[in-house]
């Protein structure tokens, strides 16, 4: 859980990361970022009519993605999004419904969605609050779907993990984006380290099946450096 001061830092950061956010993401992560999140749409089961919030939705990958989703099976679906940081909304597309808000205190009404997701934020949240709002919102029978990276349990791995993000990225980075942008490409992932220090997300089916969540599982990506946790609330 990130202390309150690195919660102020959390939305200054991607308010001035935002125009850069899906570019810098997906070099630092070699790209896997976007097939991690193509692991995660292969995952959701879709209603044959119903909806989805995707928290921490910034610049709407997600609800993009589950909106082609949908129309690839023949499922109608609505989607909504909400964030805290404005800059990163700006960058969505028009088409879904994103709320400005915390993750933490959902502005819906119980028993709202089908389906809830979240990408590249849990580390950021106050995760046991924010895992009783998505089961709040949820209707009996409907799906959590969660990505994000995590420290890697194996001693080795996470140790060249952090060798890599912290000293070899910072270089592809200067290489790729000269000066300017790569200052601030070094700064996000300077940022991204500091998070898995203060929240390494070794302990997520723990906190959901605590939250009420039934037939918890999670998936390991990439040697352990990422995760897909899912589960259901009661039908």
């Amino acid at each position: 859980m990130p202390p309150a001061r690195e919660q102020r830092r959390i939305a200054s950061f991607f308010e001035d990361i935002c125009h850069n956010y899906e570019k810098f993401s997906n070099l630092y992560s070699l790209s896997l970022f976007t097939r991690w999140r193509e692991r995660l749409m292969d995952e959701i089961a879709l209603p044959e009519c119903g909806s989805a919030l995707d928290i921490a939705t910034g610049t709407g990958e997600n609800l993009r993605m589950l909106g082609d989703l949908a129309r690839s099976r023949g499922r109608e679906l609505d989607v909504f999004g909400i964030d805290i940081t404005r800059g990163m909304v700006s960058f969505a597309d028009s088409g879904p419904q994103i709320t400005l808000s915390r993750a933490e205190d959902l502005p819906f009404r119980d028993e709202t969605f089908d389906i809830s997701l979240c990408s590249y934020a849990l580390r950021h949240f106050y995760q046991e609050r924010v895992f009783s709002q998505l089961y709040r919102v949820l209707k009996p029978g409907g799906g959590v779907y969660l990505l994000d990276i995590k420290e890697p349990g194996n001693a080795l791995v996470n140790k060249g993990y952090r060798t890599y993000l912290s000293r070899i990225v910072p270089l592809i980075m200067r290489f790729r984006h000269g000066r300017s942008d790569g200052r601030e490409a070094i700064e996000a992932v300077d940022f991204l380290v500091d998070s898995l220090d203060y929240s390494p997300n070794t302990d997520i089916p723990e906190k959901l099946e605590r939250a009420g969540f039934e037939n918890v599982r999670t998936t390991p990506l990439t040697m352990d450096t990422a995760f897909i946790a899912k589960g259901e609330k009661p039908a």
